[in-house]
């Protein structure tokens, strides 16, 4: 194996490197980035024998937990597993449209190289795409869009909020959490797993009644210091 090979599986294996590698330079590796990525990467290869898993990352604003999870890590989990499926939510439509479309443009500019796979020609919408020849994409939508005839074996929903504002509005709330139990909890395939990453505004936001109701939940929280 030459060296050129050995890099390549070094970034199919280790998540952290992976995302380095697709950011050019605007991603700075610290502490901080280098264990979140270990975490989620262990997170979603870890096998469960229950119905889904949730993992609840919780940070302050502007410390790259989107950069570092929505918009790289669906690239890199259908890299390794072209025929599983992505379903990533934010709180509209065209905010979880742009993450979509910055891991299409990682597996257009990487995906061969990397994985051996690109994007089909004949299923790239605006809102998913789809791997050729396989059976794995990725789909955008935000709350309140119809997701009906989706399956997600991994499931994204990063700040459903867009602000203190609407998540002091009950609801707003409430519509979240309506929209999780009847919506996207249906959409996830046998085994799965859920990443929700928010700011938390509110302790009845959808991170808290998560915790409050769900059994396979994990709460990773990093607290603003000053």
């Amino acid at each position: 194996m030459n060296e050129a090979e050995i890099y390549r599986t070094l970034l199919r294996e280790d998540y952290a490197e992976y995302v380095k590698h697709v950011h050019n330079g605007e991603w700075i590796k610290t502490r901080f980035h280098a264990f979140l990525c270990k975490y989620v990467q262990n997170f979603v290869e870890r096998e469960t024998k229950a119905p889904y898993e949730i993992l609840v990352v919780h940070t302050p604003p502007q410390h790259g937990k989107s950069q570092t999870i929505t918009e790289t890590l669906p690239s890199w989990y259908v890299g390794k597993h072209p025929n599983k499926r992505v379903i990533e939510i934010s709180y509209n439509k065209e905010f979880a449209i742009r993450f979509g479309r910055r891991n299409k443009r990682k597996i257009v500019e990487y995906g061969k190289e990397i994985f051996g796979i690109e994007v089909s020609k004949e299923a790239s919408k605006t809102q998913e795409f789809e791997i050729a020849n396989h059976s794995g994409g990725m789909l955008s939508a935000g709350i309140g869009t119809a997701v009906t005839g989706q399956r997600a074996n991994l499931l994204i929903i990063d700040d459903p909020v867009k602000n203190r504002a609407e998540a002091n509005s009950k609801s707003r709330r409430d519509l979240i959490y309506d929209e999780w139990l009847s919506t996207f909890r249906s959409r996830l395939a046998p085994h799965s797993k859920v990443i929700l990453i928010m700011t938390r505004w509110h302790e009845d936001d959808l991170a808290g009644r998560l915790l409050d109701e769900e059994d396979n939940i994990k709460y990773l929280r990093f607290p603003c210091e000053f």
